[in-house]
């Protein structure tokens, strides 16, 4: 009896890989203006908010 087909192994991966890799460039990106936003405020500059939507404010 063969084994039961399934998805291979790499289609697992890489659907495990595509979902985590989003979420550490989110984070990099989050901490990346994190640290620029403090070190505006520190020199008492204006707060920057990025990817912000210009009529909203």
């Amino acid at each position: 009896v063969p084994p039961a087909s399934g998805p291979s192994f790499g289609i697992l991966e890489f659907l495990t890989i595509g979902g985590i890799v989003p979420l550490i460039v989110i984070g990099i990106f989050t901490f990346y203006q994190g640290i620029k936003n403090t070190i505006r405020v520190m020199n008492d500059q204006p707060y920057h908010y990025p990817l912000s939507i210009k009529f909203v404010k």
